[in-house]
């Protein structure tokens, strides 16, 4: 207990000395009472290591191991400011040098000092300075340090915002999607971190006494605006949203799907009645008692009332005035619609009441008279994230309030949950794990023995020193069951709540969830998770959706969110199913069809019935969980396809895939119970090693006992030790008979362990050494630890098939050898050979053997070492019509002009075109054409041809073919003819020219010395020589103008050429005349 509170008195000194360290920021003190508080080593006066002191003792720091934010937030307020927004134990700040202050303080943060917070026990050894513990504080926050802090928040409201929050979304005024008013818009909250504490603030704020859910996913629909803020944290003291904790405005990472949203509990009243269970419904609102509109509201709604205010069924309902009185409020909900499986009003469906409503007058207030009037008693749970937890709250005398948790254990839980038809409780909570109530604390130090029909029939006390940080309350879990399935392992899930059984919606129905309804039915393993009524269709309500668990919750209401939405869609089309595996207890196991106790097939017994195990999948470690269970030794073989027999009855596991480490085969992932596609042929069997051995003989017939108990070996002691337990032993063990019991750790003791039996008395004839009567304790030491020698037994040592990894064992006597494959080594075959260990085989697998390796090459390489590459073109695959290219584990053939395929096999070749063109004709066509033949095209009025060559596959290469049409053949011809008739007239005419010319006159030619005439084809000159026409000597050069004449002494036959004659005259006088 804290000491008494004092004012200290300082000298001047030491207050000159403090303020000096305030004024620097070195550290932040304040006086209270009998102690100071400081914070030292922070880089600002809100932050630092915490330390105390008393009156004039030093300073001295706190211990670290249980600080939390709510001592945290205690200290800050004490110094100044306002709550804590981190706290550290591990010496964040430092660790001091002086002395611990022991005190495990567990404050919740609404404290105003630490002496008022709760003292837990401690162990002085968990208090060290490498846990000393440090805060960080929101500093004090007047407008000029908020606008520091939090620059963008908007501090001035509009006047059309009275309040910066708001609930949207909901189908009544208390229920909805959280919005926040900040820089002039509103937005929502991100549900990280959201919980009840979050949305008891919010509650609070919009001026109702409590919160009944806080939800998330958005629940109430998606937001629109701005994500104001994320990772909430509040502690409970704040009067606003906005002072919790958050990451800033705008900071987040969310999306509008993680919405956060509250259902608020305002208080209720039967107001104007004659006694506590009748009057008029009134409702609290801030300040103010407002009544429910009698529009809309029905039985269903007052029956809720009445159940919530802890009354029994309604008696009788009426509205308005005459009966109640009039109300000092406004109506403020209408239209009530509530379903059957509500607990509280506030959960149905609801509108507000605008004002001015003419329909919710004060003559339609709605009034109501509840049953069990004389009882005055009532129970409720609030604060809860469901209507299966929360603070517990009775009613008494028509009042509240709450219940101590002086001596709250799970024998008052227990009638708690029965006496709301919650099913059986899980967990008794203390120190207001749900929150801190209102009004009185009706009970306290309840002690209630668990049988009691209501928790008004327990002992307690009426007067009580507690305060509401000493609120109890409880979690609960109804009763669930499977139902519609072929067997009570599998089925439509339902849970018992008020008298009656209801069905869960399969939204966000999976794995998750169904091994959580699997473990609360103490089933082991969920195999499959069923949704859209798979196993049929339920009736009654519908108990929750959108249940989303993490698959390691004890139940599905402690799962977040579990409830119902009251705008679900959902109806029993959508029910949700389960099946489940092997139960955890109640579980039988026995071997069948071997030849001694620890071997055979598995069979298993479920309802009295015995089934058999499928050995789909069946290996070794489903082997060891099964001699596991039954108390054998570790499991040798796991048998398949009936090897000791079919059995008979059902198949009850399919696909059991256990680890090994599993202590049932109920943990094991399977099909689920009887879920299979087996027959008896596939029956599963094991083989164990027997639960007892000889340790430290000579050779295996002899040695020290021990046996296996709940998988720990251990010895047996030597008192009452004789010949006839060592026989037991010996024949348990298969060998001859027994030789000797020896006593006295003959062969050595342990330095450790269990002893397991002691005063071991057999007759002989039993067949387990755990069959003779034996006490179980002991006062032995490991000196007395009893031994047997047993003469040997021929007996096959590769029955238990010994040599693993497909070794082939040799029976020896008395033992056994292995001829290993490659690749494995050691006694039992049980080794990788290391040979491969240097990793010779370059491109491809090493094979262990015994000394030596094998290299199993990749595709594409061979060799010792697989480094050499395979020539794929060795074999010429592409013959004479191709040049092969070697690829990895392949080829390439690279075809000549004319072949095709992947090995150039293939001639291109062409068939002719079955329909020339028109006009058009081939050539000799054949039948085939080869690459590069030519087929030969004409027109078939032969004007034109053209060549086309095979290209293979079909394919020619077309030279384009003109052919002329009849019509233009025939004007090409008239062209022709006109024109040859042309020439011949025209030649005709200039032949007669020249000859009538040269018959009717004669040519002079002037030279100087006289002339030259010409006729009748001679030249006459004037002075009488005469010439023919051949001018030999006449100069090349000479020119024969018109006014000149041809030189005398020039032979007339050059002049005339070598020809004689017409035509000769012809050419002279076109060539020589015309020159």
């Amino acid at each position: 207990m804290a000491p008494d509170r004092i004012t200290p008195t300082l000298p001047i000194w030491s207050c000159m000395l403090l303020l000096f360290f305030c004024l620097n920021g070195l550290e932040t003190v304040k006086c209270q009472g009998s102690y100071e508080l400081r914070l030292v080593n922070g880089s600002a006066p809100n932050e630092g290591r915490v330390e105390m002191r008393s009156n004039t003792s030093d300073w001295m720091s706190l211990c670290g191991a249980y600080w939390d934010i709510g001592d945290g937030s205690v200290v800050c307020q004490h110094l100044g400011f306002t709550n804590a927004t981190s706290v550290s134990r591990t010496a964040r700040f430092g660790s001091s040098t002086g002395r611990i202050m022991y005190t495990n303080y567990q404050c919740t943060g609404s404290e105003s000092h630490l002496e008022d917070c709760p003292v837990g026990q401690f162990s002085e050894g968990d208090c060290q300075h490498s846990a000393d513990p440090g805060v960080v504080c929101y500093p004090s926050t007047p407008a000029s340090m908020m606008t520091t802090m939090l620059p963008n928040l908007v501090t001035t409201l509009p006047p059309d915002v009275p309040i910066p929050v708001r609930l949207m979304g909901g189908n009544s005024p208390f229920q909805g999607r959280v919005e926040v008013y900040l820089n002039n818009a509103w937005g929502t909250i991100c549900d990280d971190s959201w919980d009840i504490t979050d949305a008891r603030i919010v509650c609070r704020q919009l001026g109702f006494q409590e919160v009944f859910a806080a939800t998330t996913n958005a629940r109430f629909g998606q937001g629109l605006g701005p994500i104001q803020m994320d990772d909430t944290r509040c502690y409970g003291s704040e009067t606003s949203i906005l002072d919790c904790q958050h990451r800033g405005i705008g900071v987040h990472n969310c999306r509008h799907t993680e919405d956060a949203g509250v259902i608020c509990l305002p208080e209720s009243r039967l107001a104007g009645g004659s006694n506590h269970s009748e009057g008029r419904v009134e409702v609290r609102v801030g300040e103010q008692w407002q009544t429910v509109c009698g529009v809309g509201f029905d039985d269903i709604g007052a029956n809720i009332v009445c159940n919530q205010m802890g009354y029994g069924e309604v008696l009788s309902m009426s509205p308005g005035n005459d009966r109640y009185g009039n109300a000092t409020g406004t109506a403020v909900v209408k239209n009530v619609n509530c379903n059957s499986n509500f607990q509280l009003m506030y959960q149905c469906a609801s509108e507000v009441v605008p004002d001015g409503d003419p329909q919710c007058t004060s003559d339609n207030d709605v009034g109501i008279v509840c049953s069990n009037s004389d009882s005055a008693m009532g129970l409720r749970l609030v604060g809860g994230n469901n209507i299966f937890e929360g603070r517990v709250e009775v009613n008494i005398n028509n009042t509240w309030g709450t219940v101590c948790d002086d001596y709250w254990d799970m024998e008052d839980a227990s009638v708690v949950c029965n006496q709301l038809g919650l099913g059986r409780a899980v967990e008794a909570r203390k120190y207001a794990s749900f929150g801190r109530g209102f009004g009185p604390i009706h009970m306290d130090d309840v002690l209630c023995s668990g049988d009691e029909a209501t928790i008004f029939d327990c002992e307690y006390n009426n007067q009580t020193g507690c305060s509401h940080s000493e609120d109890a309350g409880v979690v609960c879990a109804p009763k669930i069951r499977l139902m519609g399935g072929m067997n009570s392992y599998q089925g439509r899930v339902e849970m018992f709540v008020n008298d009656e059984w209801s069905t869960i919606c399969d939204t966000q129905w999976d794995e998750d969830e169904a091994r959580v309804a699997c473990r609360q039915l103490k089933y082991g393993f969920a195999a499959t998770a069923k949704t859209g009524s798979y196993f049929g269709e339920g009736t009654g309500p519908i108990l929750a959706e959108n249940i989303r668990c993490s698959g390691y919750e004890g139940s599905l209401v402690r799962c977040p969110q579990f409830g119902i939405s009251p705008n679900t869609t959902c109806d029993h089309s959508r029910d949700a199913g389960v099946i489940c595996s092997l139960p955890e207890n109640n579980i039988t196991l026995r071997l069948v069809g071997g030849e001694n106790a620890y071997e055979g097939r598995i069979d298993i017994e479920l309802d009295g019935i015995w089934g058999t195990v499928c050995d789909n999948n069946w290996d070794k470690n489903d082997a060891r969980v099964v001699c596991k269970q039954l108390g054998l030794g570790p499991g040798i073989e796991a048998a398949k396809g009936a090897t000791f027999g079919p059995g008979t009855g059902p198949i009850y596991v399919d696909n059991l895939a256990c680890r090994g480490h599993e202590s049932s085969i109920a943990f094991c992932p399977n099909n689920g119970v009887e879920v299979h596609n087996c027959t008896h042929d596939n029956d599963a069997g094991v083989v164990c090693s027997a639960p007892i051995r000889l340790v430290d003989g000579s050779g295996p017939y002899e040695g020290r006992v021990e046996i296996l108990r709940n998988i720990v070996w251990g010895t047996v002691c030597d008192d009452g030790w004789d010949i006839k337990d060592a026989t037991v032993v010996c024949n348990e063990l298969g060998f001859g008979s027994a030789k000797r019991a020896v006593h006295a750790s003959y062969f050595g003791s342990r330095s450790y362990g269990s002893i397991h039996m002691d005063n071991v008395a057999c007759e002989g004839d039993e067949q387990s050494l755990t069959d003779c009567p034996h006490d179980t304790t002991h006062d032995c030491s490991h000196l007395e630890d009893a031994g047997v020698i047993c003469t040997g037994k021929d007996i096959d040592d590769c029955s238990s098939n010994p040599c693993e990894n497909g070794g082939t064992c040799i029976d020896d006597v008395a033992a056994h050898s292995c001829i290993c494959r490659e690749g494995f080594v050691d006694t039992n075959c049980q080794t990788r050979s290391k040979e491969c260990a240097s990793n010779p085989c370059i491109y491809g697998r090493c094979v262990d053997a015994h000394k030596k390796y094998t290299c199993e090459c990749d595709d594409g390489y061979t060799g010792s070492s697989c480094d050499t590459e395979i020539d794929d073109c060795s074999s010429s695959p592409c013959g004479d019509n191709g040049v092969c290219v070697d690829r990895m584990n392949s080829y390439q053939c690279i075809c000549m002009t004319g072949y095709s395929g992947s090995n150039c096999h293939i001639k291109l070749m062409c068939s002719p075109p079955s329909d020339p063109p028109e006009g058009i004709e081939f050539t000799n066509p054949t039948n085939i054409y080869f690459y590069g033949d030519v087929l030969t095209v004409s027109c078939r009025d032969s004007s034109a041809s053209t060549l086309w060559i095979c290209l293979g596959t079909n394919t020619w290469n077309k030279h384009e073919l003109v052919c002329t049409t009849d019509s233009s053949k025939q004007t090409l011809v008239m062209i022709s003819a006109l024109l040859g008739v042309l020439l011949i007239v025209f030649t005709i005419t200039c032949a007669l020219f020249i000859i009538c010319r040269h018959r009717t006159g004669s040519a002079k030619l002037n030279t100087n010395n006289g002339s030259v005439r010409m006729t009748g084809g001679e030249v006459h000159f004037e002075d009488g020589g005469i010439s023919n026409p051949s001018f030999e000597n006449v100069s090349a050069d000479t020119n024969y103008n018109g006014a000149e004449t041809l030189p005398k002494k020039t032979s007339r036959r050059r002049a005339f050429g070598s020809e004689r004659g017409f035509a000769g005259r012809i050419q002279w006088y076109l060539f020589g005349h015309i020159r």
